[in-house]
């Protein structure tokens, strides 16, 4: 009969599978290209706690430290979107341009074109 509900004995069951989040273009590109070759190798040099730029806008942490890739992408993505001119800065400072550490990366390198990225797909996330 129309509107009517039966009951056959046999369970119903149904599942929902969710994948989870495509990880953001930027976290692919920080872990790949930024974090060891940039910032590991040259920017924790000054810019962490005690260190002679431990006092600025961008202060990181050591591979040392639990869970350090996520604390400092989240640290370049706090400075980029939240600084004043924080993508030019990033940007030009490891060139040398108004920063104390001089010249970190080469104007045309691999490096800085990959920092280039990461920013515009911080920018664009």
């Amino acid at each position: 009969m129309p509107g009517e509900l039966y009951y056959s004995g046999t369970p119903v069951t149904s599942a929902i599978a969710t994948e989870p989040p495509p990880e953001p273009a930027s976290l692919t590109l920080y872990i790949a290209s930024i974090s060891a070759p940039i910032v590991q190798s040259r920017c924790v040099s000054c810019h962490v706690s005690g260190g002679a730029s431990g006092i600025t806008r961008l202060v990181f942490v050591r591979s040392s430290v639990d869970n350090y890739m996520t604390l400092n992408y989240n640290k370049m993505m706090d400075f980029v979107r939240n600084t004043p001119n924080g993508a030019s800065l990033i940007l030009t400072k490891p060139q040398g341009i108004g920063h104390g550490g001089g010249i970190q990366l080469l104007s045309g390198s691999t490096e800085l074109d990959n920092l280039s990225k990461f920013v515009e797909a911080l920018q664009s996330w």
